[in-house]
């Protein structure tokens, strides 16, 4: 275990932060030998972080010692301590300040004196130290509270000093005790309440705070009922509860259970003693190891008659779970054989006079129960011990029929018991005819599983063929990590395209797309966001102008001249398009594409046809059928069907911008029609079947 824990770690780096003891040292480089050694050596680090930001020198004379003349003898102590200690800071941290003071302070001025002398060793055994953009105009500000007496005042007022003064609180925990139980709070930065809280004035603070617990119960209502559904529901998987118990149950667990499971769903709570334990279907333990030496043993003579008994309720307890009550039968030639076949019956009788019905039934009727002991057959367990059960037992360190085996530096479970089929054909066998089964069962599998990858390898092979090349379109920016990861898989000899292609606009139908721009229609004509409406109408043009690029048109823009903002609006366009031209010259040529037009009006040119697009079908479906991405789910006669809403579905394309009234004339012409087509098909289809 030892040389395995070894080779977790390369190395060992051993750092003290205080001075080590010589004979702590030399343990240290025994134990740890050259091989494994990196680094041994001391750093003072004399200061304790308390926030990310915030360090303490962990020094309450300190503040006496720099003011209070009665300790004047303990000052210049104090401060090269104090010194030491921001020094080290600023080495842990890699700065090299430029340091300033106060000088209204004579000590101040010493102070900041012994400060940059600490400084200045620790940057002659690191050059490096305080090298880097960010650390290069880091400043040491040697203060006193006289610059700023307000600031600790106004501390006092904050959410953190509070909790500080009221809390007894240890190595920034707080132990609470609520209802009897023990709770600890966190009160640092690893609480994000804290963190948010800690410098807020303390009435701010509780706003915040009453306002998040409302957030929070609501939440946890909103949650709750949601748990409340789901428990209804899983309520009606079942219609009652039975409860049994195998031991004597505690009063205290018992009057629980009647509190949580009501009368409703409650039908029986009763005791029954089950002693025994299942190994096999057909194979039980009465787990009493003992059993067989006070059976025997004479030394044990005064533990038999209690082993009997105990013994004897557990064969009575099985023979009542399994419902039958046998006939008891005894190997004569031991009179413990009798005496015990005579207290199992008596256990029996009082089930029996519990249980009138048990041993009912044509296959329990005949059931009989024989207490015998080795001496009848003496081969039968040297024979069992040379099956492949016995030896897996032995070998095999499992647990609760559980082999753990490592192979390969993976873990595997293994099933010893009846639920692993294998284990069940093979447990009775004898070894010898059982590794044979295995091997055959082995050369099957191995077959078997050659035919399945020759398959696999077929299929893929046909799948590869499916597609001649690989067109690769990224409709945006796509990251260089990403690029170059799927140059790598798609290898050159299909990869056709990949390129960068500018798509902010949505195909709503064949010939209608849409902006997807909500908002731009109160940029472009509400006042009160004329501050939002160039950056708007910049936005639109944009999209406007990728969808002529992707249609490959160069259109003549033309406006609605009563409106300035259309003429401005339509020359961003214009700028957008020619751009586009210039990177793609040729855009627009062609017969169908030449003469294209882009009109930029407003619904000051028709009133009425925004009115009657009311009336259409299109219209009707969509303000009336909760569809989700053009697809609408309906229930009939129990059963769920989608319906399509877009121009994949023919009878949509031909219906939806018909008025309403001739499309249901349209409609129920269609389905006259489908009718007596199904009835003609119909009777066709009996003619040809007789």
């Amino acid at each position: 275990k030892r040389k395995e824990r070894r080779t977790q770690y390369k190395a060992a780096h051993v750092y003290f932060t205080k001075a080590c003891l010589k004979e702590l040292s030399k343990e240290l480089y025994k134990h740890i030998s050259g091989k494994y050694k990196r680094t041994m050596k001391h750093i003072n680090i004399a200061f304790i972080p308390c926030e990310s930001q915030v360090f303490s020198l962990d020094f309450p004379d300190g503040f006496q010692c720099y003011y209070n003349q009665n300790k004047i003898s303990q000052r210049a102590a104090a401060m090269e301590r104090m010194a030491e200690q921001i020094a080290t800071l600023c080495a842990t941290l890699g700065v090299y300040p430029a340091v300033r003071y106060r000088a209204d302070n004579e000590r101040n001025i010493e102070f900041a004196q012994i400060i940059q002398h600490k400084l200045n060793r620790y940057k002659a055994d690191d050059p490096t130290m305080g090298d880097g953009p960010e650390k290069s105009h880091s400043q040491l500000l040697v203060i006193d509270r006289g610059v700023d007496g307000v600031s600790p005042l106004l501390h006092e007022l904050t959410f953190q000093a509070m909790a500080y003064d009221l809390l007894p609180s240890e190595n920034d925990v707080y132990n609470c005790l609520k209802s009897g139980v023990e709770k600890n709070v966190l009160v640092n930065e690893n609480d994000d309440h804290w963190k948010e809280l800690r410098h807020q004035i303390i009435a701010v603070a509780f706003q915040n705070i009453s306002k998040n617990w409302k957030t929070y119960v609501n939440n946890l209502k909103k949650s709750l009922t949601a748990g409340d559904k789901k428990r209804k529901e899983r309520r009606t998987q079942y219609k009652a509860a039975h409860v049994y118990f195998t031991k004597a149950c505690l009063k205290e667990l018992s009057k629980e259970l009647y509190k949580h499971i009501s009368g409703k769903y409650k039908r029986t709570m009763k005791h029954i003693n089950i002693a025994f334990i299942p190994c096999e279907s057909q194979v039980f333990s009465l787990d009493f190891p003992d059993g067989f030496q006070c059976y025997y043993n004479q030394n044990k003579i005064s533990q038999r008659a209690a082993a009997m008994e105990r013994m004897a309720e557990q064969i009575a307890t099985l023979c009542a779970t399994l419902g039958v009550y046998p006939a008891v039968r005894y190997r004569a030639d031991n009179e413990r054989n009798i005496e015990f076949a005579q207290i199992i019956q008596h256990k029996l009788n009082r089930y029996k006079a519990d249980d009138p019905t048990m041993g009912d039934g044509p296959e329990k009727s005949h059931s009989q129960l024989l207490v015998i002991d080795r001496g009848v057959d003496g081969v039968s367990p040297l024979l069992h011990e040379l099956t492949f059960q016995a030896m897996a037992y032995d070998l095999l360190p499992s647990e609760n029929d559980v082999y753990n085996c490592l192979k390969s530096g993976v873990e595997k479970n293994v099933l010893v018991n009846e639920n692993d089929d294998h284990w069940k054909e093979l447990r009775h066998q004898i070894i010898a005819v059982a590794f044979q089964n295995i091997s055959k069962n082995w050369k099957t599998y191995v077959n078997n599983l050659k035919k399945s990858l020759t398959a696999g390898d077929k299929k893929r092979k046909e799948r590869r063929t499916q597609y001649k090349a690989a067109h690769v379109y990224f409709t945006k920016a796509c990251l260089k990590e990403l690029s170059k990861e799927l140059y790598k898989h798609i290898s050159g000899k299909y990869k056709r395209t990949m390129k960068h292609i500018n798509i902010a606009f949505i195909p709503c139908e064949s010939q209608v797309f849409s902006l997807d721009f909500p908002d731009g229609f109160q940029c472009y004509y509400n006042q009160n966001k004329i501050s939002q409406r160039a950056a708007a109408m910049e936005r639109m043009a944009e999209q406007i102008a990728t969808l002529c690029a992707t249609l490959g048109v160069y259109p003549a823009v033309r406006y609605r001249a009563d409106n300035e903002r259309n003429i401005e609006f339509a020359q961003i366009i214009q700028h957008k398009l020619n751009r586009y031209k210039a990177d793609d010259p040729t855009m627009g040529d062609g017969p169908e594409k030449s003469h294209s037009q882009l009109l930029v009006i407003d619904r000051g040119v028709d009133g009425v046809s925004p009115l009657l697009h009311e009336l259409t079908f299109q219209a009707m479906a969509y303000d009336l059928l909760p569809s989700e991405n053009d697809v609408y789910n309906c229930l009939k006669s129990g059963v769920e069907k989608n319906v399509l809403v877009n121009e994949n579905d023919d009878h949509w394309k031909e219906l939806r911008h018909q008025i309403i009234a001739v499309a249901f004339q349209n409609i129920s012409k269609n389905w006259k029609t489908y009718v007596n087509n199904l009835k003609k098909s119909l009777t066709a289809g009996d003619k040809s079947s007789i």
